[in-house]
């Protein structure tokens, strides 16, 4: 997929029914992405290659649903008043994570890998979409999506990677640009700190880090339906939690004990920013030497059960 070459503000809004077109207005959340793909559009039919009345040549296709999906990125960046949700929290929420806030301190985003993919799916929020880069709007409905969330070195801004996958909803012309509705977070993105990374109560010095749930989000089927095809479902997810770090004395720390051990699991903190990335159960599952600048380093990949991602701001 191509991206553009600036950046396109999209407006987000959570749909009362499930799959069912709501229009973007001045109550949407308002996401500014540095990178975002065109969508593409996968057309489905209802009785493709059937024969016409015993001939040999097929019948004329009855068009049914049109979906697609497109990718784009964004920062984390938190909404700048404490207790309120940021603008990202409804892309989050359609991820699977699970909102609450407590006013004028905080607001948590909780992720249970125990929870069946039916439960995520009926919790996530379908969202509808809506761009007017020109005065034509592209839309589309019904969406969920996956979440990548990381930074690759030491000083870089830790960026938010979606996935989305989108019922197709008809185009129009835009009658009023999305950035002249709502206002973006007026928050800080946080850039990647070697210090204050723990696994349990003990320090490593943190080069890199990656949070991917590995959502995977198909059509869900319905007969009744033309295309056969209804909306879609998380019907998997697998999230995985990758950290580069120093090589230190792995014997001392207990790192193994504490991450393959259930009853002995210590949480991994990683702070961001304003944000604080808490893992409460996880399992490791690989260890991989290396060297980052000189340095003797270390890639260690966690199987995730469930996280935290908070954000917590001070009032002024």
């Amino acid at each position: 997929m191509s991206y553009g070459t600036q950046n396109r503000i999209v407006g987000f809004t959570k749909e009362g029914t499930k799959g069912t077109y709501t229009p973007v207005a001045a109550a949407s959340f308002n996401i500014e992405f540095f990178k975002l793909s065109a969508i593409e559009w996968d057309y489905h039919f209802s009785n493709k290659g059937k024969p016409a009345n015993g001939n040999l040549t097929t019948a004329a296709s009855k068009s049914g649903m049109i979906t697609g999906g497109f990718t784009g990125k964004t920062e984390l960046i938190n909404s700048g008043v404490a207790g309120t949700a940021p603008n990202q929290g409804i892309l989050f929420e359609a991820a699977g994570l699970v909102e609450s806030l407590v006013a004028l301190t905080s607001v948590t985003y909780t992720y249970d890998g125990s929870m069946p993919c039916e439960t995520v799916s009926c919790l996530s929020n379908d969202i509808t979409c809506g761009t007017t880069p020109t005065a034509i709007e592209k839309k589309g409905r019904g969406i969920q999506c996956n979440l990548k969330i990381g930074a690759a070195d030491v000083g870089e801004e830790v960026i938010c990677e979606y996935t989305f996958s989108s019922a197709y909803e008809s185009e129009a012309d835009g009658s009023a640009p999305i950035r002249a509705l709502q206002g973006l977070d007026a928050g800080v993105t946080p850039k990647l700190e070697q210090g204050g990374f723990v696994i349990g109560t003990t320090p490593f010095i943190l080069q890199s880090f990656g949070l991917d749930l590995g959502n995977s989000v198909t059509l869900r089927k319905d007969p009744s339906k033309n295309g056969g095809v209804y909306q879609y479902q998380v019907t998997g997810t697998e999230c995985k939690l990758t950290v580069g770090v120093e090589k230190q004395d792995i014997t001392t720390s207990g790192l193994v004990a504490d991450t393959i051990d259930d009853t002995t699991f210590n949480p991994i903190t990683i702070p961001l920013g304003d944000w604080t990335l808490t893992i409460t159960d996880a399992n490791i599952s690989s260890r991989k030497d290396g060297e980052s600048e000189g340095l003797i380093s270390e890639e260690l990949e966690f199987e995730v059960r469930a996280f935290t991602l908070v954000q917590t701001l001070t009032v002024e």
